[in-house]
């Protein structure tokens, strides 16, 4: 229920999301900052003890790491919606420093 917010394209339990799967180019090319993406997360899958987990989450930042890679950060709405609620002022590039993934 992280993509749970306000925002036109929010995702909500329940619903299905069709993905479409693209490769190293294709994703260099066509994934922006604000797109919404599903990936498979190593971490969330340790963390229920699964082989492999899909995550969704909004791509929040790009940068290129030393090898030329495109490393994405992401997170779900919900998180910045509630840190909004409490006024707090939201900064990804702190927040997102633990979330990331790397293709």
């Amino acid at each position: 229920n992280s993509m749970e917010s306000d925002a036109p394209d929010a995702i909500f339990a329940g619903d299905l999301i069709i993905v479409d799967i693209l490769d190293k180019d294709e994703i260099s090319k066509e994934v922006q900052v604000g797109d919404v993406i599903t990936f498979f997360d190593e971490t969330l899958a340790q963390k229920k003890g699964a082989g492999k987990m899909l995550n969704t989450h909004r791509v929040v930042y790009i940068v290129e790491n030393e090898a030329s890679d495109n490393v994405y950060y992401t997170i779900g709405d919900k998180v910045v919606e509630e840190a909004k609620a409490l006024g707090v002022n939201f900064d990804y590039k702190t927040a997102v420093i633990n979330r990331y993934i790397r293709f």
